[in-house]
């Protein structure tokens, strides 16, 4: 999936008993993880940035309550990105 730097996921986690992101960046960048409430329409509940280092970054993603998605600021086309997702 070639996610480049739109917003993609999607991901209901407050039912899973365990879920976190993995990426492994070929440069440092930026990850913006957007939550929101699963209802029509969706209501965004937070938006949050981290930092993404060059090498292996995880974040835990049972920190958040509703639906995630996420975006990168730039793209990285050699970086690989694995979701964990434990019902």
């Amino acid at each position: 999936l070639d996610i480049g730097t739109t917003r993609w996921g999607g991901i209901p986690v407050s039912s899973l008993r365990r879920a976190s992101l993995t990426i492994y960046a070929s440069k440092d960048n930026e990850l913006r993880v957007y939550e929101y409430e699963a209802s029509l329409p969706p209501r965004m509940l937070s938006t949050e940035k981290h930092l993404v280092k060059s090498g292996k970054n995880t974040l835990d993603l049972k920190a958040y309550r509703g639906v995630v998605s996420f975006e990168l600021r730039e793209m990285d086309g050699d970086a690989k990105i694995h979701i964990d997702l434990t019902p």
